[in-house]
């Protein structure tokens, strides 16, 4: 099995350097990953460190950049074109992905814990009991999707998973061993996703979305384009229309953590090189 992985990145090395080596430690593959990485020109000097340090790890099949940049949208459509496997995952520059422990106690209500939130990593502080590992494991999630055709995003959880999103009350399934939760929306933060579903909305996305001044916001025209409204408030119907899921329960610890955020924004422009 092969996976594409596409990553955005935009002159902030030392986050690039976080995300990526938390991708090589804490991602578990037996298979071929394809590599490709489009670096946008904020800050020259920031850039080329992250062309630099991509170079020296030869992993990436493709480096890109452009200068000016290209912005969010546009380097994403434009890394889908490179993209030839059944599967791919988008992590931008700004996401670490945590190795993730779970408590043996299927009573205790803490079911995860991962480096930020829990001190002593050995065992759960709220029983006691040990933790095991719970490596984010394409193998097992893979063959998941392979088995259920109706699974097309699986999504590594950026917060705790509440059992509510507004009006939309969110379902825990157990597939094949594998405990996923519906979610509301197809999300652009790390996730696997079903090349054969997705890229059909891509194409048309790529043909008629219009990006704001910003360059963010275009996760919702996805949804748009998926759902034909941001107001679903049905699981079921996401189950069988759309399937995307993050995995984990209801309450479930998170599986990634945005660095991007507060002073390493560049949506809010606070990021100072």
């Amino acid at each position: 099995m092969q996976l594409d992985i596409i990553r955005t990145s935009a002159s902030r090395p030392d986050l690039l350097k976080v995300s990526t080596q938390s991708i090589l430690n804490n991602l578990k593959f037996s298979g071929q990953i394809n590599w490709f990485l489009h670096e946008d020109v904020l800050n020259e000097a920031a850039s080329n460190e992250c062309i630099r340090y991509s170079e020296s790890l030869g992993i990436y099949k493709k480096i890109s950049k452009n200068q000016p940049p290209l912005g969010h949208t546009k380097s994403f459509l434009e890394l889908t074109k490179s993209i030839t496997s059944p599967y791919f995952m988008y992590i931008e520059d700004d996401y670490e992905l945590l190795q993730v422990y779970e408590c043996q106690n299927s009573n205790c209500k803490k079911k995860t814990g991962n480096k930020y939130k829990d001190a002593n990593i050995e065992t759960c502080k709220h029983c006691g009991t040990p933790f095991i590992e719970s490596p984010t494991d394409l193998d097992v999630l893979i063959n998941l999707m392979e088995t259920h055709k109706n699974i097309n995003e699986i999504v590594f959880p950026k917060r705790d998973i509440m059992p509510d999103k507004g009006d939309f009350v969110k379902k825990t399934v157990n597939v094949d061993g594998v405990f996923l939760t519906v979610c509301h929306h197809w999300y652009v933060s790390p996730a696997i996703w079903r090349t054969s579903f997705i890229m059909p909305i891509i194409e048309k996305m790529r043909k008629e979305y219009k990006a704001p001044p910003s360059g963010f916001g275009w996760h919702w025209e996805i949804n748009r384009l998926l759902k034909g409204s941001n107001n679903i408030t049905d699981a079921e119907w996401i189950q069988q229309h759309v399937g995307t899921y993050y995995l984990g329960e209801i309450r479930g610890g998170h599986r990634v953590y945005h660095l991007g955020t507060g002073d390493k924004s560049l949506k809010e422009k606070k990021y100072q090189w």
